[in-house]
């Protein structure tokens, strides 16, 4: 998925988009240049927070029909493979959080290229954002 391409409609609802990769640190500078993503980017060689958000990693997760057909759609939109950097069989996820930590959206990708609709992210992040709003003017925030 591409998220840092729809960067924009996610500020305009007042949400903030943040990458965790698990790559060496020094792959940030390389995802910046290619993607051009200007936001926050933090990295987790060691797995733990994908560990805690109970995300799949497996050597089937990553190799299957329907991960050659991503990969053929991918390649077919213009986005290249150059070299793996982190580790190939862990898959990702899509969460939104809200201020205080608590999880309103999360997707857990079952195997490479599984991505939500950009739309239904969309919708949970305004959810969030219209609570995170709400719950301000609740406590007299909201001036």
């Amino acid at each position: 998925m591409q998220l840092h391409h729809t960067k924009n409609r996610f500020a305009t609802i007042g949400a903030k988009l943040v990458i965790v990769g698990n790559g060496e640190p020094y792959f940030i500078a390389g995802f910046r240049e290619k993607t051009g993503f200007g936001g926050e980017i933090y990295t987790d060689p060691e797995l733990h927070t994908y560990r805690a958000l109970h995300l799949h990693r497996s050597m089937g997760s990553s190799f299957s029909v329907r991960t050659l057909r991503n990969a053929w759609r991918a390649f077919a939109d213009g986005n290249r493979q150059s070299t793996i950097q982190g580790d190939p069989w862990q898959q990702g996820g899509v969460f939104v959080i809200v201020p205080g930590g608590e999880i309103v959206y999360s997707y857990a990708s079952q195997y490479t290229g599984d991505h939500p609709p950009i739309d239904e992210l969309v919708t949970a992040a305004r959810g969030a954002t219209e609570h995170r709003t709400v719950a301000a003017l609740a406590k007299g925030g909201g001036h």
